[in-house]
């Protein structure tokens, strides 16, 4: 295998290069229904970062060992990067033939100018007199920074392939999609999806199921709608699902796939054991129907170039939400990539929405830089959103390696339950300024006393919030998202004695203005303790006011002071607490489906069962949904026939008592 690093483009060669590659030909296709093809990879990452030079080419290999009947071919470049910003001329060529650039996203500005990492999509066509049977030479390069330099360019790319299409002739597998069929509505949260797989004199290997819709890019580009997959370690991902063991049956799950502006399309890749892969005829004209239900992504804009921090900077992005987030269930941050790295154990990086902060990291390896994908599909607490506008933004003092925000920029996925008009709202949130970097102190790395919160996590070192307080009575207030429920309150925090400006006061907890628990006295040695507050359960969803406040203070301390490092809220779910059965079920024909609501009055179910019968018959479940949802879409009926409903709730300890009966003659 080839491997050598070579510094020898002049800048007179750099500038030619810039011409020569003008001509490449990016592919906005996928492989479509009929193609057959196999994918060869180099199964090598590269790493380019001469730093002081103008440009630099590292050279490997790929073997193709089947070129007969091929009739097209296209490189496909996993996970290409800029890995210094503003990196210019980051191209290949293929043994002997013409430089072309690998491909880059739709941005504002110029794409060298943002952070991207692009997982196999958009293609490069080349011509097959390029390739031949057995080794192929592949030449990478890059030149000069373009933008944002500090000359040293960079470039990744996890790995390289290229797709070799066939003629129909060829020896492969192949299949239909037998469900659903085209112009098939979808009223429920979910789809059967079924594959027919012919015979083939070579067995399958796997089964890719893809969708065409509109959802966030989390390949790195800039199109939202579209066949959603990526490419990663020589696989197909970020698909619907993959299959490899018959019966291939796949139950699509829908919650958190947003509404659509278009009709879904279906296609199946099938591939056997000698890599050879077929794309199915396409399942067109699928219609998302969601009743009391509405899923909404908000894509990202005012994102910025050069989205880096580094030495006490602070960067930010925007999302607007358009619609009423006191009916919202479940918020999703989404992004492509965050990078960290170089913390060195003595720095601090954050990122956040609207000033609270999400995730913070500390202890990275250094010189080993991390790839954090918490933001690819991060859930958030309600509380944390606000209707309007919201800001994502990102925090570090590192005087290393910076922190990065890869494009297309933060989104944010929003469902919203519309089945109860009587939703309670979102309650305003008490929020304050941070005091030197958003909610952290940064000379000694405290949370700034009195930001909002949610849950703050268990912190036993001297992370804490401090409230120097003069009075009796002082205190620190949270907003605290809480879903409704039985829970057993805990406060964590830092006691300390003599002098030290720690922990000296008793202290009690109020919650919406009601004492919770006992009072607790936070003098004693240096450690981080734990008090136990008892139980409370909140009927309701929504945001609560945590008060910690100062009642006392003890005898060898000048001012009572007060910290926090944790409030801890842990769900109770046990058989002492038995499931209340589900009331008010009703029924309703209504567009060729039969519409079942219920109230929904425990707070410790996994979900809810729903069963019926005709006369004559038993009950017999039907489908079951996930905890909270009030309602189910049932359509494998025939008119004119009595169905009796009932339905339970569950968890892992049992089943709830039956709700009250419905009975319904569908078409009368």
């Amino acid at each position: 295998m080839i491997n050598k690093i070579c510094f020898k483009l002049s800048l007179k060669t750099y500038f030619l290069s810039i011409v020569i590659i003008s001509s490449t030909l990016i592919c906005d296709a996928d492989p479509v229904s009929g193609d057959i093809f196999r994918e060869c990879y180099m199964k090598h990452s590269i790493y380019m970062y001469p730093r002081y030079a103008k440009a630099d080419s590292i050279v490997y290999s790929i073997f193709i060992d089947d070129l007969e009947m091929a009739v097209k071919a296209e490189a496909i470049a996993v996970g290409v990067q800029p890995g210094h910003i503003g990196t210019g001329d980051i191209s290949f060529r293929i043994n002997t033939g013409i430089k072309r650039l690998l491909p880059q996203p739709k941005t504002p500005g110029i794409p060298n100018c943002y952070f991207y990492k692009i997982l196999g999509r958009d293609c490069i066509e080349i011509p097959l007199p390029e390739l031949k049977t057995g080794e192929n030479i592949i030449t990478f390069f890059l030149g000069e920074q373009l933008c944002h330099g500090f000359n040293w360019p960079g470039m990744r790319l996890d790995d390289f392939g290229i797709r070799v299409y066939y003629d129909s002739l060829k020896t492969h597998a192949s299949g239909i999609i037998k469900t659903p069929v085209n112009n098939t509505t979808i009223y429920n949260d979910s789809l059967l999806i079924e594959i027919s797989v012919y015979s083939s004199t070579v067995p399958v290997k796997s089964i890719d199921l893809l969708g065409y819709y509109y959802y966030y890019p989390l390949d790195g580009t800039s199109e939202y709608t579209k066949w959603q997959y990526f490419i990663r370690n020589q696989q197909w991902d970020g698909n619907i699902g993959k299959l490899t063991i018959s019966p291939y049956t796949y139950n699509w799950d829908l919650r958190l796939i947003p509404d659509q502006k278009m009709p879904m399309k279906l296609m199946v890749k099938i591939t056997d054991i000698d890599g050879i892969s077929y794309m199915t005829p396409v399942v067109e004209n699928l219609i998302l129907a969601r009743k009391d239900r509405m899923v909404r992504l908000y894509e990202p804009y005012d994102v910025p170039e050069n989205f880096k921090v580094r030495i006490g900077e602070i960067k930010k992005s925007r999302c607007e939400i358009t619609e009423d987030i006191g009916h919202a269930d479940t918020v999703i941050l989404m992004n492509s990539k965050i990078y960290i790295g170089h913390l060195e154990n003595k720095y601090i990086c954050q990122f956040g929405l609207n000033n609270i902060m999400l995730m913070d990291f500390k202890e990275l390896r250094n010189h080993h830089p991390e790839d954090v994908y918490p933001g690819s599909f991060l859930p958030i607490p309600l509380g944390v959103i606000k209707n309007g506008m919201n800001e994502f933004y990102i925090y570090d003092n590192t005087e290393g390696h910076m922190a990065e925000v890869y494009w297309p920029g933060p989104a944010l996925l929003v469902s919203y339950d519309l089945s109860d008009s009587k939703l309670s709202k979102c309650y305003d949130r008490k929020t304050y300024d941070p005091v030197n970097g958003p909610m952290y102190d940064v000379e000694y790395f405290n949370y700034s006393a009195s930001d909002t919160v949610f849950y703050l996590t268990y912190n036993t070192t001297e992370r804490y919030q401090l409230l120097k307080s003069n009075e009796i009575g002082d205190y620190i207030d949270y907003t605290v998202y809480v879903p409704k429920g039985n829970y057993n309150i805990s406060i964590g925090y830092i006691s300390a004695n003599g002098d030290s400006m720690m922990s000296r006061g008793q202290c009690r907890l109020f919650i919406d203005g009601a004492p919770q628990g006992e009072e607790w006295d936070q003098f004693g040695e240096y450690a981080y303790k734990l008090v136990y507050l008892g139980r409370k359960t909140f009927k309701d969803t929504g945001n609560k006011t945590f008060r910690m406040q100062v009642s006392g203070k003890n005898p060898l301390s000048k001012l009572p002071y007060l910290s926090v490092c944790h409030i801890g809220l842990e769900k109770l779910h046990s058989p002492q607490d038995p499931l209340i059965p589900p009331g008010d079920l009703v029924t309703q024909y209504v567009d060729g489906i039969i519409e079942l609501k219920w109230s929904d009055y425990s707070d410790n179910e996994n979900g809810f069962a729903i069963e019926s019968k005709i006369p004559g018959g038993e009950f017999l479940q039907i489908g079951a949904v996930e905890r909270n949802i009030k309602y189910f879409y049932y359509e494998f009926f025939s008119s004119g026939i009595q169905y009796t409903f009932r339905i339970k709730a569950f968890n892992e300890y049992g089943f709830s008592d039956y709700s009250n009966l419905s009975i319904l003659v569908p078409g009368n």
